[in-house]
This record gives C-alpha cells, sequence and structure tokens, in this order.
C-alpha cells in the first residue's frame, strides 16, 4: 500500500485539527516506512491470558522451564528463540529464554489478563511488526470479550493471525461444535480488524493428545510463513492503522465544541463559488499544458504537482490565496 507525501501531509493537517498530537503521525509514518533491519525476525507472538492454556501450549512446545518464565512475567513480553538478546523493543527491556529449536526466527510470549497496556503496544510497534499473532483460548470459553479486545489492539501490530483453541482435560465437543467454534473464531477476528484474509485459521488442540478428526496434534502449522501472504497481511495492517487513526481523528473532532461562524449572505456564497470554480479551472489548464510539456509525468507526479499549486494558494500571494485568506476568516479550518 503505497502512502504519498502528500497523503502524510493531509493526514498531519487533520490531526492537528483535530487534537491529536503531531508525533503520532511522525511515529506512524517512520513505522511504516523505514524498512529498517529487525534481527532475528521472523517474530510470532503467542498471546493469551493466564490459565487459558498458554502455559500447557509452552509446556508441550519448550518445556516446563519456559513455561514458568512466563508466568513470572504476567504482563510483560518473554522472548524465546536462539538469540532472544537481539530482539528488544527500542525503549526499555524484554525478559529472554534461549530456545536453540525454534522452528524459526523468534516467539514473543505475552501473558496478558486483558488487553495489552499502551506500553506493550508500543514496544511491539517499535519492532517494526509482528508476521503473526497467535491467540490461545479455551474450548470451553473461547475468545471472550477481553480477549477479542486483546485481537483488536493487536490487529495494527501483526500481519497475520491464527487462533489456537486449547481444550482442557473433560472439555469435549461434536464435529459440529467444533466447526461453529472455527466459524465463530474467524467471525471475531474479521471484526477485530483480521480481514482480508489476515486471519489464518482457527486450530482446536485437545489436551489429551487423543487423535479427534479437524484438530491438531503439534504446531508445525503455526511455524509455517508464507511470504506472499505476510506480504499481504502487512498492507492489511498498514490500513487498519490508517483506519484506527482517522476513527480517532474523527471522536475527537465530534466531541468538539463548534467554532462560531460567521454569517454568509447568499449572494456571497454564489460569490466566492464562482470565483473558486474559475480559479480551479485556470489551474487545470495549467495542469493541461505541464502535462503536454511532459507527456511522460505519471499519475502520481500530476497528483503532486496539482498538490504543490494548491499548497501555494496558502502563502497568501496571489488572487487564489486572498479568496483562500478570506475563507479561511469566515471558515476557518478551510484552509
Amino acid at each position: 500500500m503505497d502512502i504519498t507525501p502528500s497523503d502524510w501531509d493531509t493526514l498531519q493537517s487533520l490531526a492537528e485539527r483535530a487534537g491529536l498530537p503531531c508525533e503520532r503521525i511522525g511515529a506512524l509514518r517512520k513505522r511504516l516506512e523505514t524498512d529498517h533491519p529487525r534481527p532475528g525476525s521472523p517474530y510470532i507472538l503467542l498471546v493469551g491470558q493466564p490459565n487459558c492454556g498458554l502455559e500447557l501450549v509452552l509446556a508441550k512446545l519448550v518445556g516446563p522451564a519456559a513455561a514458568e518464565e512466563v508466568k513470572k512475567a504476567v504482563g510483560r513480553p518473554v522472548v524465546l528463540g536462539p538469540k532472544p538478546t537481539e530482539v528488544q523493543p527500542r525503549l526499555g527491556a524484554w525478559a529472554t529464554y534461549k530456545w536453540p529449536k525454534c522452528p524459526q526466527g523468534h516467539v514473543i510470549v505475552l501473558c496478558s489478563p486483558g488487553r495489552p497496556s499502551a506500553v506493550t503496544l508500543a514496544q511491539l510497534e517499535s519492532l517494526g511488526y509482528v508476521e503473526e499473532v497467535v491467540l490461545v483460548t479455551r474450548l470451553g470459553q473461547p475468545l471472550h470479550q477481553s480477549e477479542r479486545e486483546m485481537a483488536q489492539a493487536l490487529s495494527t501490530v501483526a500481519a497475520t493471525i491464527h487462533v489456537l483453541v486449547v481444550a482442557l482435560p473433560g472439555e469435549e465437543a461434536s464435529d459440529s461444535d467444533m466447526a461453529e467454534v472455527k466459524a465463530y473464531g474467524l467471525q471475531h477476528m474479521r471484526l477485530a480488524g483480521f480481514n482480508d484474509g489476515r486471519c489464518q485459521g482457527v486450530l482446536i488442540w485437545f489436551v489429551d493428545g487423543r487423535p479427534r478428526q479437524g484438530t491438531v496434534s503439534d504446531f508445525s502449522r503455526l511455524f509455517t510463513l508464507e511470504p506472499v501472504t505476510v506480504a499481504s497481511g502487512r498492507d492489511g495492517l498498514v490500513r487498519q492503522a490508517l483506519r484506527t487513526l482517522l476513527d480517532e481523528m474523527r471522536q475527537k473532532a465530534e466531541s468538539k465544541p463548534p467554532s462560531p461562524q460567521i454569517p454568509i449572505s447568499d449572494e456571497e456564497c454564489d460569490r466566492l463559488t464562482k470565483e473558486l470554480d474559475s480559479y480551479l479551472a485556470d489551474l487545470g489548464k495549467k495542469v493541461n499544458r505541464w502535462v503536454q510539456k511532459y507527456p511522460s509525468r505519471t499519475a502520481l507526479s500530476v497528483r503532486e504537482f496539482v498538490h504543490n499549486e494548491l499548497r501555494g494558494w496558502a502563502a497568501y500571494t496571489t488572487i487564489e490565496g486572498s479568496w483562500l485568506k478570506y475563507v479561511e476568516h469566515l471558515r476557518p479550518g478551510m484552509q
């Protein structure tokens, strides 16, 4: 997904008018545009609540000692892998556990009672992005409200997601029950922001190890990352991050009291509208002349040319600038 410099300028302007900190746009742009090396990647974020089965997954996947390490760090990430000290946020430090047999990259484990804290989300964002989230939930109460909120918070951090449903001893389900759980999981992951194919599926694991149709006995699928799928998921991540930011701008703008407006007569509105029509017509002619002079220009370069011309009006040095200055006085924020 390509976002032009003029798009970022527009977002910056909207954020300022809505009352959001300017740093939010700069930080998001830097995160999405900077292609910095990510030591120890790819990253898989294994996340779940205490006693949801996450500890059992870790014990089977890595060993009981790793599960104990994660249990001690509730609310804070723990990095597992061959070189876990290489995978660290820009600010702060995460606990580590060496796991030489990690299938690929590193696994970041987060055992959290609810939605990750703002600090933890910022630390995860500082990595650039996570290839995949594995959200662990119990078959007895799959994807309750706090777990769905957790997934929603991570939709702007991770490219893709898997849901791993853990069936504890004594928890049974028929084939139709399991099909319903899978459909329920897919639906809620889409609602949480993992749409457009970003949810890679819902897997069910019975702790007792007894084979059942439609379940998994190992976790190899969780470590099979397809580059094309991850790339597509990262585009979805960008769209979701922008959508979340725009929603926050809208809420901020709607909560602000309306500014007092100077009354304008119908005749004055008609005059200003006609003047704007003539200025835009002149701009159109100017663009046509420019394109004829440089026929190899792309649609993107034409957009940039028009945007720069319109920004020039804001210098208030031309007749169009005088018009804009007057309209800005009548309706603050029009610029």
